[in-house]
C-alpha cells in the first residue's frame, strides 16, 4: 500500500509539475525566506565522503524510475497543493480517452474503466501540438491529460493537453 500511495504521489505531483498548474503556488505561498547557509562540520564530526558510495542504479532497494515513464503510466489521482490564497485545493488528474467533449465540460474515460467529467470555463487552458488551442479544437477519441481544481462536487479543468501520439 505504501508504494502504490507513493507512486501515486510522485505521479501527481510530477503531473502537476509538468502541465504548470499550481507551479508557483506552493512557493508564492509558502515561507519565502531564503534557507540557512549551510555551516561545516563541528571539528568533533566525521564530515560525509566527497562523493556518493553509490548511484540511484546501483543502490540496493532504490529503483531508477524514469520521470516520463511515470507520467505515461498515469491513470488517475488526487492530492492536495496550496492554494493561491494560502488554503488548500484538491487538484484531480487524468489521462484517458475523450468520452464527450462540449464547450462547458469534458468527460474522460481511463484504461482501467474510470471515468470522470469535468467543467469548462475560461480559466481551462487547452495545449495541442504544444500550442494554445480551445476547448473547440478537442475531440472525441483524443487522448488527453487533465488537472483539474476541484470545488465541492464540481471539478474544474484548469489544463487540458492533447495527446499528438
Amino acid at each position: 500500500m505504501l508504494k502504490r500511495t507513493k507512486v501515486t504521489v510522485v505521479a501527481g505531483v510530477s503531473a502537476l509539475v509538468l502541465t504548470g498548474v499550481g507551479g508557483g503556488v506552493a512557493f508564492a505561498a509558502g515561507d519565502q525566506t531564503p534557507p540557512a547557509t549551510p555551516t561545516a562540520p563541528p571539528a568533533t564530526e566525521t564530515a560525509p565522503p566527497a562523493t556518493p558510495t553509490g548511484t540511484p542504479e546501483t543502490s540496493p532497494g532504490m529503483p531508477m524510475h524514469h520521470p516520463k515513464g511515470m507520467q505515461e503510466r498515469l491513470q488517475h489521482g488526487q492530492f492536495t497543493v496550496t492554494a493561491p490564497n494560502g488554503g488548500e485545493e484538491i487538484v484531480n488528474v487524468q489521462r484517458g480517452k475523450v468520452t464527450a467533449v462540449s464547450p462547458t465540460s469534458l468527460t474522460v474515460a481511463s484504461t482501467d474503466g474510470f471515468s470522470a467529467t469535468y467543467k469548462v470555463d475560461t480559466s481551462s487552458k487547452v495545449e495541442r501540438d504544444n500550442k494554445a488551442a480551445t476547448i473547440g479544437d478537442v475531440r472525441t477519441g483524443d487522448q488527453v491529460f487533465v488537472a483539474a481544481v476541484k470545488s465541492g462536487t464540481t471539478d474544474t479543468a484548469k489544463h487540458i493537453i492533447v495527446s499528438t501520439r
